[in-house]
């Protein structure tokens, strides 16, 4: 269980009041297919996926993206018990559609960099990012619990 304090909590439900899933969840998921290719094997199913163009144009990327930055408001509504939470979804992730753990945290890298570019220093502060980083290693680690 992770433990947070009020000033992370604050930062965190903040942050995540002022986010628009439809924006940073695409472009998290875009940068992810492009930057780390390996990840694509994935999303066969999406159709071209064979050059940054293709990704940044395929609406199945966006739509993936949105769901999965919706899908973290159940970590945000289930804060200290993001495990139990996120127990079906590992479930899944591991048995069925066997997907690398670590690329949980290279999009949630992705996620935070696309925050950044978002909400520049003023609003993304140093300890903003620090609360913001704890919480998506405590969704990453949720998602990959099936895998120990």
């Amino acid at each position: 269980m992770v433990e947070w304090t009020e000033d992370e909590r604050t930062a965190i439900l903040s942050l995540w009041k002022k986010i628009n899933v439809e924006e940073i969840g695409p472009q998290a998921m875009r940068r992810l297919l492009i930057v780390c290719p390996w990840t694509q094997r994935h999303f066969a199913n999406f159709g071209n996926l064979s050059t940054a163009a293709a990704i940044m144009n395929n609406d199945k990327v966006a739509k993936h993206g949105t769901t999965v930055m919706g899908g973290l408001d159940r970590a945000i509504q289930n804060m200290d018990d993001i495990k139990n939470a996120y127990r079906q979804l590992s479930v899944m992730h591991s048995e069925k559609l066997h997907v690398d753990p670590d690329n949980f945290r290279l999009l949630a890298e992705h996620i935070t960099l696309c925050m950044a570019a978002k909400f520049g220093p003023t609003e993304f502060t140093a300890d903003v990012q620090e609360a913001w980083q704890k919480f998506l290693m405590a969704v990453t680690s949720a998602l990959a619990r099936q895998y120990h």
